[in-house]
């Protein structure tokens, strides 16, 4: 019962914190008079990379070069060809 309420609560946290993400990179856009779609692709292509560096580098932290590369090169074909 714990851990469903421990993950209740995390995700919560996460849609607020993508509210705000998105609210600020709209108001963002709107002060540097830049069109949204550009912020927005910009904040999406950050949040996608994100995740693959933080596998990457905990991966080559914990010596686990073999899963590092296969990160690094998966991603970058799949986004090639994608």
């Amino acid at each position: 019962m714990e851990d469903h309420c421990n993950c209740s609560f995390k995700f919560r946290r996460l849609v607020v914190f993508c509210r705000v993400l998105i609210y600020s990179a709209v108001e963002i856009a709107v002060v540097l008079h830049i069109p949204e779609m550009i912020v927005g692709l910009f904040a999406l292509a950050i949040g996608t990379s994100l995740a693959e560096l933080v596998v990457a580098v905990n991966s080559a932290r914990k010596h686990m070069c073999s899963l590092s590369l296969g990160t690094v090169l998966g991603t970058n074909i799949f986004n090639i060809l994608g």
